[in-house]
């Protein structure tokens, strides 16, 4: 590489380092909202036991975590980021495929309490954060995203551009970081098709490696300019049909403005389906008429989520099977739809048997920029056919403010926490407010 040429990560840092404007930051005060109740419906999880023994036996620390003692900032970075992925009810982006906020909110939490930062200055580098995760991960191409967890190697990056802007990296230091960042990024995907635990693993990695990296270029640790371009890089390493000009092209709008919201749990390619069968409006006392479902969608979403017969909420949420015989039988999508009760629910699962998946040419043109489904009942009294093109929590097809904020205060009060105090943390604290108190909510349960 020619020293005298700006690298990709240069024309980056220059993208995360413009003016993040008032709005911008109220589209990131929704974000963390969603990142609160996400993170804290997951503390009694499994996954969430495990995490907290994990670090039963560390020190304290200056820096929150959901659910628990206050812990050193890489620590609850850790358990903070893992938690968010848990329930399958992050934010999504859509072109690049990965879920920015389990990453990106806690990174910028965690040095923003250590440090003493405001309000202001985690919703300035949230936003800064998803820029760089999202168009990262706009470049890398389908063959990465067949054996690489997104979220996971693309987040080191993410993670970075927000620590960095707690921090006031300057450019140079912030494209060192992005470039250490990026030598730290992980995150297979086999973890997928055997249903382990990893992908709390993957996030609280992530969120770690980017802080690390923000941290150390502060102090004169440099990184590679090329890290993603260069002969040795990422794209060379993991991205044989990588995009590199979307790293600093497209529209100049922040990113996070087009990331979608999860109304319901589960894989978000799930999520298309799920809407088209709730827009069917049948009735429960209609289910014991019906002959046969099937459902039409993109590829992706079959590779993903054709699994006919879970027996776990991991494989549930990852079964388009399922979402609709649930849906069905309970007359609605609603937080509980993968819960073991209903995977063992004898009703759903006859229904399953009776729900066909099918790949359709028509969504499949219209993916990654739009993920659709067709769902379509018979039955003893006839057919029924809804089609969803955006999924309900996409720019398209927005869900409401209020909704968001039910979502959230759903989450919260079923996970024992004062939710009416959490959202009004996020919501209401002044940007010159400091940032430990978004945290002080979630440090203890009200109830429960």
């Amino acid at each position: 590489m020619h020293e005298s040429k700006m690298s990709l990560t240069e024309g980056l840092a220059d993208l995360i380092l413009r003016p993040v404007s008032a709005a911008d930051r109220d589209r990131a005060r929704s974000h963390v909202l969603d990142w609160i109740g996400v993170t804290a419906a997951a503390v009694d999880s499994t996954e969430g036991r495990i995490l907290a023994a994990h670090i039963a036996d560390e020190p304290g620390g200056e820096v929150g975590v959901v659910g628990g003692p206050p812990r050193g900032r890489l620590t609850a970075a850790f358990i903070n980021a893992g938690l968010g992925l848990v329930l399958e009810l992050d934010d999504t982006h859509r072109q690049s495929r990965l879920h920015p906020g389990p990453i990106v909110v806690p990174a910028a939490l965690a040095v923003a309490e250590a440090r003493g930062a405001s309000v202001g200055d985690v919703l300035t580098a949230v936003t800064r954060g998803y820029e760089a995760m999202v168009r990262i991960g706009e470049s890398v191409g389908d063959e990465h995203y067949e054996h690489w967890h997104l979220t996971s190697s693309c987040g080191p990056f993410g993670a970075a551009a927000a620590a960095a802007s707690i921090l006031g990296l300057d450019r140079t230091q912030l494209v060192h970081a992005l470039g250490n960042a990026g030598t730290q990024s992980a995150g297979l995907w086999q973890c997928r098709p055997e249903h382990t635990m990893s992908k709390p693993l993957h996030a609280g990695r992530a969120a770690v490696a980017g802080i690390e990296a923000a941290e150390l270029a502060r102090l004169g640790l440099t990184g590679p300019r090329f890290i993603l371009e260069g002969s040795h890089g990422f794209y060379a390493a993991t991205c044989p049909d990588a995009r590199p000009d979307a790293v600093t092209g497209g529209a100049a709008e922040w990113r996070i403005h087009s990331c979608s919201f999860k109304p319901w749990p589960g894989c978000r390619h799930v999520h298309p389906t799920m809407g088209a069968t709730q827009d069917l409006g049948i009735l429960p006392s209609e289910v014991a008429t019906i002959t046969s479902v099937e459902v039409r969608t993109y590829g992706v979403a079959l590779e993903f989520a054709d699994r006919p017969a879970p027996t776990r909420p991991t494989e549930a949420r990852f079964s388009l099977q399922h979402a609709v015989a649930a849906i069905l039988v309970g007359g609605q999508a609603d937080l509980q739809v993968f819960d073991q009760s209903r995977i063992d629910d004898p009703t759903i699962t006859a229904l399953r048997d009776k729900v066909t998946v099918v790949r359709d040419e028509a969504f499949d043109g219209l993916y990654p920029d739009h993920w659709g489904a067709t769902v379509t009942v018979d039955s003893t009294a006839g057919r029924r056919t809804a089609t969803v093109g955006d999924a309900l929590g996409d720019p398209e097809n927005p869900l409401a403010a209020a909704a968001l904020a039910g979502k959230a205060r759903d989450l919260l009060d079923g996970a024992g926490f004062d939710a009416q105090a959490a959202i009004a943390a996020v919501l209401e604290l002044p940007e010159d407010a400091p940032a430990s108190r978004l945290m002080a909510p979630l440090l203890r349960r009200a109830h429960g």
